[in-house]
C-alpha cells in the first residue's frame, strides 16, 4: 500500500521531469534555429521553385530568417526550374536559375515546421507517407482559401502569370502561419510595418 503510493509518486515525477525535460530541449532547439518552410508539387520544376524563391523574399521582407525549399513528389534529382517559372520569377526581381530539383524525402519533412503542399491531393500523398508529421502538413488551398495551385508544366507565359498570381495573393497567409510558428516557439515576431 505505501510502496505502491511511493511507486506511482516516483513514476509520476519521472514523467514530470522527463515531459518538462523534453519540453525544455525542444524549446531550446527551436529557439536556436530558424523556421524551416517546404514547398511540395509534383515535379519540382515549376510551382513549388516559384513558391519557394518567392517565400524568401517574402519572408526577408518582414525580417524572418527562414530556412525555404521545396521538392517534389515525383521529381528527377537536378533538372532545373522551367522557363515559364524562371520567367515567372525574373518578372518579380527573383532568380530560379540555380534550382535543382531534389524528391521529397524524410528528412526535408521532418525538418519542416510547415510543410505546403500545392494542391490536396499532394497533401493526402505526403500525409500517407509520413503520418507522424500530418500536423504540419497543409495545402495551398487549406492554408490561404485560394484553392490548389493549378500546374502550368506545358502551358503558356498565361498559365505561369496565373501561377504566379495566385501565390503573389496567398503568400500572405503563408508568412503569417511561419510568424505563428515562430512565436509557438518562443520567438518573438517583428512589428508590422
Amino acid at each position: 500500500s505505501s510502496r505502491r503510493v511511493l511507486r506511482r509518486d516516483r513514476d509520476f515525477l519521472i514523467a514530470f521531469i522527463g515531459s518538462t525535460a523534453n519540453r525544455f530541449e525542444l524549446q531550446s532547439r527551436m529557439d536556436n534555429e530558424a523556421p524551416h518552410l517546404l514547398f511540395v508539387c509534383s515535379g519540382n520544376i515549376c510551382r513549388s521553385p516559384l513558391a519557394e524563391v518567392m517565400a524568401k523574399a517574402a519572408l526577408s521582407a518582414v525580417g524572418i530568417d527562414a530556412v525555404v525549399q521545396s521538392c517534389g513528389t515525383s521529381a528527377l534529382t537536378g533538372q532545373r526550374a522551367e522557363d515559364g517559372a524562371r520567367e515567372a520569377a525574373a518578372h518579380l526581381g527573383l532568380v530560379l536559375d540555380e534550382h535543382r530539383a531534389q524528391p521529397v524525402t524524410r528528412e526535408l519533412v521532418t525538418k519542416a515546421t510547415l510543410v505546403v503542399c500545392v494542391t490536396d491531393r499532394h497533401r493526402d500523398h505526403v500525409r500517407q507517407f509520413f503520418p507522424r508529421e500530418r500536423a504540419k502538413i497543409v495545402s495551398f488551398g487549406e492554408l490561404t482559401g485560394l484553392g490548389d495551385i493549378a500546374d502550368p508544366y506545358g502551358g503558356d507565359d498565361a498559365d505561369y502569370r496565373v501561377l504566379r498570381k495566385q501565390l503573389e495573393t496567398g503568400m500572405p497567409a503563408i508568412v503569417e502561419r511561419i510568424k505563428v510558428a515562430r512565436t509557438d516557439a518562443g520567438e518573438p515576431t517583428m512589428p508590422s510595418t
